[in-house]
């Protein structure tokens, strides 16, 4: 018999997991709902795809009101399957689906909570990173695990080349784990609280030249090219975008955290740092053009913790 499926979501990883499910003739595709903070014109090509995959679409910007979750209950479902989503699910809608809701989380349940995950376990010096298939309940990245797949890392890549590692086989990882919980139901509890890494604070994305180089070096990495460190040149306000960064071999010495110590054609900017030095590679001052940085000897960038950032920030509106 037929199991019959809605995915919710959003991304072209959500499009390739379609495409593989529409191969298995066991799987009945019912329809499709659109994560509600897509807009304007990323919603309408994502929607035009869709629809060229012969998906009804469902997409409704109340995915919890009781009016359509009568829709849902209508359409007897077996499965939810989600990808990309970030939006609350509460309960009435997870105990629709007889198999309840699925979701593809990018870390290590329970110890790589929260969406920050994969940045916060690279911080934490562990060796795997991976994603965990697990039923979705009342509580963020608690449900039961379904399966895992785990990727040696070592800590200083960055975040284009963690994930192009992964994607090479996250699809039919979440395919298969989706596959075989239909056929036999087994899950796992999760019994410990673990790590929790919630989504990016406010200004958490200047750098803190206080801190250990290699510390600096993995976040930044750990985020680029998707989400650029930044730092401000106190001199003239400017901030700056860095999109490579690399440690030095300079022995460790005490000194102004944050201060430029020398520049190299090839290697960047040399700036101080808690414990000796960075290079930074690659900047930018509008996110588009990057180039090999040059800034004077002296030259100063804020290093403060982020309450300082703050304030300084408020000063020079």
């Amino acid at each position: 018999m037929k199991k019959n499926i809605l995915f919710i979501g959003y991304g072209t990883g959500l499009l390739k997991l379609i495409k593989i499910f529409k191969t298995n003739s066991n799987i009945n595709i019912i329809g499709f709902i659109l994560r509600s903070d897509v807009k304007n014109r990323n919603k309408e090509k994502f929607l035009k795809k869709i629809k060229d995959l012969k998906i009804k679409n469902f997409s409704t910007k109340k995915i919890n009101c009781p009016e359509f979750l009568k829709k849902l209950k209508l359409l007897k479902l077996d499965l939810i399957c989600c990808w990309g989503y970030n939006e609350l699910i509460k309960k009435s809608l997870i105990e629709i689906p007889k198999k309840g809701i699925i979701n593809l989380h990018p870390g290590l349940l329970p110890l790589g909570r929260g969406s920050g995950a994969i940045t916060g376990e690279i911080l934490n010096n562990v060796k795997y990173l991976g994603y965990t298939a697990h039923l979705i309940n009342k509580k963020f990245d608690l449900g039961k695990v379904i399966n895992q797949i785990k990727f040696k890392f070592s800590g200083l890549e960055y975040y284009d080349e963690i994930e192009s590692k992964i994607k090479k086989k996250i699809y039919m990882f979440y395919y298969n784990s989706i596959i075989k919980f239909l056929k036999n139901n087994k899950k796992k509890n999760i019994t410990e609280f673990g790590r929790y890494y919630p989504k990016l604070a406010p200004y958490d994305d200047y750098v803190d030249w206080n801190k250990k180089s290699l510390e600096i070096v993995k976040k930044v990495r750990s985020r680029s090219p998707r989400l650029l460190s930044k730092s401000i040149v106190i001199k003239n306000n400017k901030i700056i975008y860095i999109k490579e960064i690399n440690p030095s071999n300079i022995k460790n010495y005490k000194f102004v955290e944050g201060q430029v110590l020398d520049n190299s054609k090839e290697k960047g900017t040399l700036i101080k740092t808690k414990d000796n030095a960075v290079w930074i590679k690659k900047i930018s001052y509008n996110k588009k053009i990057f180039f090999v940085p040059y800034f004077k000897i002296g030259t100063t960038f804020l290093s403060l913790n982020l309450s300082s950032i703050l304030e300084y920030i408020n000063k020079i509106k």
